[in-house]
């Protein structure tokens, strides 16, 4: 017996209880697809806040300056109004994601699909905050950008939003790794069943 293979131990014990091998597995799994299904609606959430609190802290500094030192151009009007929209359409999405949740079965493949959407969310998010950033970046760099503006002044405000465009990047990468690997054992789920 001992000598047996583990495909031949395998179909032993499955002829003699007449259940799955993999129960105590299966629900292993799910504890971890659950994990995963709250981890990224944690990730989704926790973007979308930061998001929508810079934008509005961002518009509130932006508004007291010109009410303070009354100097605003045509690019910092531009700028606030443009950031407090994406406030606004970042809340709208993030309701609209929130209210999605009840269409997921309570299931094990249900919940993976549901952590799979919340990635795929994340993807997009992350792609249209990277159209925000250039929005973003080109109207403080115009706002910034005066005639006794320092050269350096100028270098320091598109330093910071490469450095910004290039961890949102990798955030994308990590992202679509996540997503592969959900998908992956989604196929495998579906391949099992």
């Amino acid at each position: 017996m001992i000598t047996m293979e583990f495909d031949e131990l395998k179909k032993i014990w499955d002829s003699q209880n007449n259940r799955s091998l993999y129960a105590l597995d299966e629900e292993a799994l799910h504890r971890r697809i659950l994990s995963k299904k709250k981890k990224t609606g944690y990730v989704a959430s926790k973007a979308e806040l930061i998001m929508i609190g810079s934008n509005v802290l961002a518009v509130g500094i932006i508004i007291g300056s010109l009410i303070i030192n009354k100097n605003g151009n045509f690019y910092t009007y531009l700028l606030a109004t443009g950031m407090a929209m994406v406030a606004m359409l970042v809340l709208m999405s993030r309701l609209r994601r929130i209210n999605a949740k009840d269409r997921f079965e309570s299931t094990m493949l249900g919940d993976l699909n549901h952590a799979i959407k919340n990635v795929r969310y994340s993807l997009w998010f992350s792609r249209s905050m990277q159209w925000v950033l250039l929005f973003i970046a080109v109207f403080t760099t115009l706002s910034v950008w005066d005639k006794g503006t320092e050269w350096w002044k100028l270098i320091l405000v598109i330093a910071f939003f490469m450095v910004c465009y290039i961890a949102s990047r990798r955030e994308n990468g990590c992202i679509r790794s996540e997503m592969s690997r959900l998908i992956r054992l989604r196929d495998n789920l579906q391949r099992e069943e």
